[in-house]
């Protein structure tokens, strides 16, 4: 669709270059190993990407795999967690024929959709499947795979690398490098941040990569 519309922005159809970062990095690489991408751009960036993909077992949450996954999906549309809902309309999520999985899915709001994860994510780890390898766009093989395989990948020019001290910005909100006090003296108690160790912090932000 974007190859159709882009002449219309002052874009080139011919000389289509796709960015990202993180997650968009990773969509990237995703893009790259994609048939259904095949012609829609001639150059990529990837931008501290990386290749995890996920088999629908996994990224469902089902007999206990993936025990990191509190987010899966059936963990997610769970009678404990979905109040709101019938218990007729979450086993119609659980059953095994997709079509059923979709029409449930397509019944509820996006409203409710997002505070079901909201709910959820209060008690849970901040960790969710973001890419599956369902031989429906990702082969089974997985994203690194399929990035190796000839026969999938792109032959277009593409630029990897990741950001320099990235790290650092998630070191920033955790208990273990730094602390955060609040002071109650102010009207609005903006928290001031304060580096355990400068040193690992330092080192272990510009040890990235």
């Amino acid at each position: 669709m974007g190859k159709n519309n882009i002449s219309k922005f002052g874009g080139d159809a011919n000389n289509i270059t796709i960015f990202g970062e993180s997650a968009g990095g990773h969509n990237v690489l995703s893009l790259l190993a994609a048939p259904q991408a095949k012609d829609l751009f001639q150059k990529a960036i990837s931008q501290s990407g990386y290749t995890t993909s996920y088999t629908k077992e996994e990224a469902l949450g089902k007999n206990n795999v993936q025990q990191l996954n509190d987010l899966g999906s059936l963990s997610v549309f769970s009678d404990s967690n979905v109040s709101s809902l019938s218990k007729s309309k979450i086993k119609n999520f659980n059953s095994e024929d997709l079509e059923i999985q979709r029409q449930f899915l397509k019944s509820l709001s996006a409203e409710s959709i997002m505070q079901i994860y909201l709910d959820v994510e209060k008690n849970t780890r901040d960790y969710m499947p973001l890419l599956n390898r369902d031989d429906i766009v990702i082969t089974s093989n997985g994203l690194l795979k399929d990035l190796a395989d000839s026969n999938l990948s792109k032959d277009i020019p593409v630029i990897l690398g990741s950001n320099k001290d990235e790290l650092s910005l998630w070191l920033g909100v955790h208990r273990y490098f730094v602390k955060v006090i609040y002071p109650f003296t102010r009207l609005i108690p903006i928290p001031r941040i304060k580096i355990l160790d400068p040193n690992l912090y330092g080192i272990m932000g510009k040890n990235s990569i």
